[in-house]
């Protein structure tokens, strides 16, 4: 017994002296507090190589580019590492180690720390995304296609950065990177409703505006947001009878500075066009105060200068409100010498004027 297990000690000890190991540097370009590795099987499903983020890396006493560099030694049965700066979501892509070329730096291997230093600086490109999607704050989240995802770091990526730029009066950010890293992906921090796509960049036009869906080469090149209709208002009281007048891209509209003891009229059009014209017979809420005329018009009089407000919502509501002063047309009518007929009600005085009454306020009663 005692000999079978000095064997199996022996055995181990064997396999421990003449385990395949592989030593990987890491130049700290970034300057991260807590630098791990992460090693696994690419061919195997992820993870497999441990708990993420790995191991700690060993600080040595180099430096190249004047930044620290670390080391880490594993088994070279795996094939893949990410350097990360623990687990807060910066991290390198999944990468592919050569024993011949054991520094990382900037996501390019070189075979000594002599290569890192002759190195030029990584090749970087600046992105600018027009926030007219109105969105609190903007990430942008780098990866490489080709690879598998994720590769660029945790989503939703860096939190850009807010320029002096504006582009119709939006504000504009920016996010400098690799161009190791070809596809970006915009969101208001991850929000699976409010991100774009996978999008490729082009340095040649760094713009991208979200409404437009589509890059620009600068600011002043993004064009103005058409923001579609909700409804259109024509009419006196807009000062304009062509079908779309005022535009409304809300469900409501406010006329200001209508006068007072002035006659208008308006009607709406859901497109612009009079196909679709609503006026008095299409009101959801029909007070007194307004009414109408021959062409289905509504009609009607401020009792000081203010202003209206139309609410129109498709199939819902439609309703002007404002301070309306009654309209005397039943008296009026009676003064001008035009054909009307008085009437005592239990005491209450109507004017009856063809098939429409009135009261002695001009208000239109049934």
């Amino acid at each position: 017994m005692r000999k079978i297990l000095s064997l199996a000690i022996a055995a181990l000890f064997s396999a421990t002296m003449f385990a395949a190991n592989v030593t990987l540097y890491f130049v700290n370009s970034n300057d991260w507090a807590a630098v791990h590795a992460y090693v696994f099987h690419d061919a195997d499903p992820w993870p497999n190589g441990g708990a993420w983020p790995g191991e700690a890396m060993t600080k040595t006493a180099d430096q190249a580019k004047g930044k620290d560099v670390y080391s880490y030694t594993f088994d070279t049965q795996y094939e893949v590492i990410i350097f990360n700066n623990g687990d807060n979501g910066q991290q390198s892509s999944n990468e592919v180690w050569d024993s011949a070329n054991p520094y990382y730096y900037e996501g390019s291997w070189y075979a000594s720390l002599a290569a890192v230093e002759a190195a030029g600086e990584p090749e970087t490109v600046t992105l600018y995304f027009v926030n007219d999607a109105d969105w609190s704050t903007v990430n942008a989240y780098v990866y490489k296609n080709a690879d598998p995802w994720p590769n660029g770091g945790a989503w939703p990526g860096a939190t850009m950065t807010l320029t002096e730029e504006k582009a119709n009066g939006k504000d504009i950010y920016k996010y400098t990177f690799n161009t190791q890293y070809d596809i970006v992906i915009f969101s208001e921090n991850g929000n699976d409703s409010k991100k774009t796509g996978n999008l490729e960049w082009d340095a040649a036009t760094p713009y991208y505006s979200k409404a437009q869906g589509q890059w620009y080469v600068s600011a002043a090149a993004v064009p103005a947001v058409v923001v579609p209709a909700k409804f259109y208002i024509c009419g006196t009281a807009v000062g304009g009878w062509a079908s779309d007048a005022v535009k409304s891209t809300e469900d409501s509209y406010t006329i200001v500075g209508l006068a007072a003891d002035t006659e208008y009229k308006l009607k709406v059009t859901e497109d612009g066009t009079w196909d679709t014209a609503k006026g008095y017979s299409d009101l959801t809420d029909k007070p007194a105060t307004l009414t109408t005329d021959a062409d289905n018009n509504i009609v009607f009089q401020l009792a000081a200068a203010g202003d209206v407000t139309v609410t129109y919502k498709k199939d819902d509501t439609f309703k002007l409100e404002g301070n309306f002063k009654a309209t005397a047309t039943g008296i009026n009518d009676i003064e001008n010498g035009e054909k009307a007929v008085k009437e005592l009600r239990n005491g209450q005085l109507f004017i009856i004027k063809g098939e429409k009454t009135y009261n002695v306020l001009g208000q239109e009663v049934r």
